[in-house]
């Protein structure tokens, strides 16, 4: 997440207890799913209540599960936040499974 995305969270009410952006990778689109799970990992708190992964390029929805499984807290991505939104823009309403919490809800 850039200092901009945070200034922007942070203007609209959320606290960020801690972030950092991908080092050394220069094009989104060039990260993995261990990335964003190495990423998750790395800026999770003890006293952070969820974790947000930004950037709609990086592959973050498959790891989401495992991420929630082994932080136990929510975690949410750019990517699983459009899907969410979107599947309920289209009448979908039903809870998909396996890929976090935020699928999941009605």
């Amino acid at each position: 997440m850039s200092t901009q995305g945070k200034a922007h969270l942070e203007v609209h009410g959320l606290e960020i207890a801690k972030f950092a952006n991908l080092s050394g990778i220069e094009n989104i689109y060039d990260t993995t799913a261990e990335h964003a799970y190495r990423l998750a990992r790395m800026v999770d708190t003890e006293d952070a209540e969820a974790v947000f992964l930004s950037g709609t390029g990086m592959p973050t929805v498959t790891v989401l599960e495992a991420l929630e499984q082994d932080l136990g807290k929510p975690v949410l991505s750019s990517a699983s936040a459009m899907m969410w939104h979107a599947l309920r823009l289209a009448g979908v309403g039903q809870a998909i499974a396996g890929y976090g919490r935020l699928l999941t809800l009605r």
